[in-house]
């Protein structure tokens, strides 16, 4: 019995010198990683005091080589028929973007309350962060000894908090911490340093840069896709954009060597659906004629998605073609399903394209004073809708409410859709690609059926076309 006893001593005793050694190695495998993390911050900031050089701003390039339609044609409809498809009028006044939500301080200077996305966010932050000085007269030695006074500060909570918040993207990363920033800092300077040092340090591809001889700091950001209508510099064949930034300058101010803990382009991809809590919701109802019927379909405006997917930069139209859309949209699906269920696939495909036709018309341009591709839940909730936000929502439709293919038709000017149609079930303006028929359907030609191309946008004018198939969709196994 004694001897049981000393053996189990001796093996618990063995167990705790295991056990601590086994802390002992994680302790220095932490500490060697903090090291190595801490001594290429201090080699970034070294490289920060070397002498900034001046970039010239490259032009934003354009989505499109020839001015969109201003006027699309309507067809005419023969003089024996007693219904005309119109559009609908337009209502007033447009969607407002709601101004960038105010963070509320709770009982110490030590946290903010960002609300975002329809969530309230707490991140902690060092209190010495406020301690950091604010310039007016900038130049390269303050952003570096500011980047390095903001690095001895102990970051490790508010990091882990922003990675918890699960966001739909790394733009919406992006924009939460230009929030948190602004919410310590009312002044643009300090603002845009903090967010860069801390996209920085949850290793996104981000610099700063400035406007020499004047107080004007810009963020800048690395992508996975192409991005228009944005203004952007090239480092080592690298592009980087300005980030919420108009001014008309043409030379900035930044540094050319690379933080090698941060490389991670933003993704601007959706990872999940937007799904959105909204306190302010109102009902938009989709008039139409199809069949000589009249249809009214209940469209509910979340706010607060229409105002982050208003935030995005334009990407390709290749972009667009997989990703997930958001939770309004999905509902207004749902609405449209049981009217097309006694359909066939040709009718439903005539169906939508009248629901997508009646939607009133206007350019970006003249609605946004810019080039912007539409979301199919913003295409439905703004006062109007062009070709490519058009054909975008109507190629969404036809995925998620038919058994269809189609593809998206790139013109010098315009947007429409072709639909797959090998069985030939539609009669019309056709054309062949990959050894398969597909037929014209145009969101922009009001009244215009399945079949008809619009007048001068035949297949001898096609730019480029882009497969939307329902399989290639994230969104269809969602809807």
């Amino acid at each position: 019995m004694r001897y049981i006893v000393i053996l189990s001593m001796l093996i618990f005793i063995s167990s705790l010198s295991v056990n601590a050694q086994t802390n002992s190695t994680r302790s220095n495998s932490f500490e060697e990683y903090r090291k190595r993390q801490q001594e290429a911050f201090d080699s970034y900031v070294k490289a920060l005091n070397e002498r900034w050089n001046n970039f010239k701003l490259q032009n934003a390039r354009e989505l499109y080589s020839q001015p969109k339609i201003e006027n699309p044609p309507i067809l005419k409809p023969d003089p024996d028929t007693p219904v005309e498809i119109q559009p609908s009028p337009r209502p007033s006044p447009p969607i407002q973007p709601i101004s960038p939500p105010k963070s509320t301080i709770v009982t110490n200077k030590e946290y903010k309350t960002i609300h975002y996305m329809g969530n309230d966010i707490s991140i902690n932050y060092p209190a010495d962060t406020t301690k950091l000085q604010r310039q007016t007269r900038l130049n390269d030695d303050y952003f570096a000894q500011s980047y390095s006074q903001l690095n001895k500060l102990q970051w490790q909570d508010t990091l882990e908090q922003i990675q918890s918040t699960s966001l739909i993207n790394d733009y919406a990363i992006l924009h939460l911490v230009d929030l948190f920033s602004s919410s310590i800092f009312t002044d643009k300077v300090r603002a845009n340093l903090l967010t860069w040092f801390l996209m920085n340090k949850l290793g996104y591809k981000i610099r700063l840069a400035y406007i020499d001889r004047t107080s004007q700091v810009i963020l800048l950001y690395s992508a996975n896709t192409d991005i228009f209508d944005t203004k952007y510099i090239s480092i080592k064949g690298t592009r980087f954009y300005l980030y919420d930034f108009s001014d008309s300058a043409n030379n900035i101010k930044t540094y050319s060597p690379d933080f090698d803990k941060a490389k991670r382009e933003l993704d601007f991809s959706f990872n999940k659906p937007l799904a959105l809590k909204n306190k302010s919701t109102k009902i938009k109802n989709i008039k139409f004629n199809y069949q000589y019927k009249s249809y009214t379909i209940p469209f509910t405006i979340n706010q607060e998605e229409i105002d982050f997917l208003n935030s995005m930069p334009p990407m390709s139209l290749e972009w667009y073609k997989s990703q997930n859309y958001s939770s309004s949209y999905y509902a207004f699906v749902k609405t449209i399903k049981p009217l097309v269920s006694s359909l066939s696939d040709g009718q439903r495909a005539e169906f939508l394209l009248s629901l997508v036709q009646s939607l009133p018309y206007q350019t970006d341009q003249e609605q946004f004073g810019y080039e912007n591709y539409l979301f199919p839940s913003e295409s439905i909730a703004y006062i109007a809708a062009d070709c490519e936000d058009r054909s975008i929502l109507y190629s969404a439709l036809i995925s998620d409410l038919t058994n269809l293919r189609t593809l998206l038709i790139k013109y010098p000017g315009h947007v429409a859709v072709a639909l797959e149609d090998n069985n030939s079930i539609f009669d019309g303006d056709s054309f062949s690609h990959e050894n398969k028929r597909f037929i014209f359907a145009d969101p922009t030609y009001i009244g215009a059926p399945v079949g008809l191309a619009m007048p001068n946008m035949g297949a001898n004018n096609i730019e480029r076309l882009i497969a939307i198939y329902l399989e290639d969709l994230l969104y269809a196994k969602w809807a």
